[in-house]
């Protein structure tokens, strides 16, 4: 990780918003956590990113169906990032693969000393094994996507 230190002005209002939303979509699912796959869901409602990868993504609409698909199942039966006698009730947590996605998202941050929705995608694509990297192997050209990003 970088000696960049982030500050809650290094994270971008569309970053905070996929976060903000994502806690909605969980809650309306009635999901036990936020998984990457309700992340991915959101990056793909929000308009500038879209518009960045259309050419890349062509089938967005589709990838995004599958990402919801992939956010209803497994936001009930993934693991928790802490232990469930430890969330308050009422309360939405990440979970382990969200947040790895999460962490990555924020050392790719830390080194330009911000973090927006162009680290968030860096993040999926530096986590191989998150529900939202299963999301777009299966329906984009993840190395047209790597590039894209220069990961």
């Amino acid at each position: 990780m970088s000696n960049v230190q982030l500050t809650a002005s290094s994270y971008s209002d569309d970053f905070k918003a996929i976060m903000q939303q994502s806690f909605a979509l969980a809650s309306h699912l009635k999901s036990k956590c936020i998984t990457s796959a309700h992340l991915l869901v959101n990056v793909f409602e929000n308009s500038s990113t879209v518009e960045s990868l259309r050419d890349v993504i062509p089938n967005y609409k589709e990838c995004a169906a599958k990402a919801m698909e992939k956010a209803t199942e497994y936001g009930t039966s993934t693991e928790l990032s802490v232990e469930d006698n430890k969330v308050p009730a009422q309360s939405i947590v990440l979970s382990n693969e969200a947040e790895k996605v999460v962490l990555k998202t924020q050392e790719s941050g830390s080194i330009l000393g911000r973090v927006d929705l162009h680290q968030l995608m860096i993040g999926i694509l530096l986590s191989p094994d998150s529900h939202a990297y299963a999301v777009l192997k299966e329906n984009v050209d993840i190395l047209a996507l790597r590039k894209f990003y220069s990961v």
